[in-house]
């Protein structure tokens, strides 16, 4: 009978080892699917942050350069309103002479 008992517990520790090896074998299996997946999941966010930041890049550009178009477009206005607008020397004169009289 004692041959019988020590025949169990053999067999119980082997299954039992077997089952540790299963366990461990799962879980690296599943460590590589975890990395797996995060790789995929970084790389597909990388792809949609490049593609919103070129989009957003591409949308500051043209606005600046708006900007910027009407910004010359007004400069270049006020500059061909002074040149059309009439001198009046003599009355310029005065206002100096007076302004410069009273200091």
């Amino acid at each position: 009978m004692a041959e019988n008992e020590v025949n169990v517990i053999s067999h119980l520790l082997s299954v039992e080892s077997e089952a540790s090896e299963l366990v461990n074998n799962a879980k690296s299996e599943a460590d590589k699917i975890i990395v797996e997946a995060r790789s995929k999941a970084d790389s597909e966010f990388r792809q949609k942050f490049e593609k919103i930041a070129e989009k957003l890049e591409s949308e500051h550009k043209d606005r600046l350069n708006q900007i910027s178009q009407k910004n010359n477009d007004e400069i270049l206005l006020y500059k061909s309103q002074i040149e059309q607008t009439e001198r009046n020397e003599t009355d310029f004169r005065a206002f100096l002479e007076k302004v410069l009289k009273e200091n």
